[in-house]
């Protein structure tokens, strides 16, 4: 990431740790998750998608999306047109009612992988 995405996502996180809602679960998790509800873009190839968030940790964010990704798919996510876009791997994907749970994680994603 570079500083602008980095301070871009943090600002995310801030913003859902100064909410409260930290879930409880610490079994598998290494880091705590926060709820996080907001309206995102996302990018995927030459598509970008609206798509709603769930939570977020200081390892990536969860969303809510009506179309399929896969597992390894690099994808890209902002706010608004006013914040860069961030680079992400989905790292996992779960299919519900009407689209799909994705996890998404921070990783050694270059924005020239997108």
């Amino acid at each position: 990431m570079t500083p602008e995405t980095d301070a871009a996502f943090h600002t995310w996180l801030a913003e859902a740790q100064a909410a409260g809602q930290t879930d409880s679960y610490s079994g598998k998790r290494g880091e705590r998750r926060h709820a996080w509800r907001a309206h995102l873009e996302l990018r995927h190839g030459e598509n970008t998608y609206t798509v709603n968030s769930y939570d977020i940790s200081s390892l990536g964010a969860g969303i809510i999306i009506r179309h399929a990704l896969q597992t390894g798919d690099v994808v890209q996510l902002r706010r608004d047109p006013h914040e860069p876009w961030i680079p992400l791997r989905v790292a996992h994907v779960t299919q519900t009612v009407g689209g799909y749970r994705i996890g998404l994680r921070l990783d050694d994603v270059k924005p020239t992988q997108t």
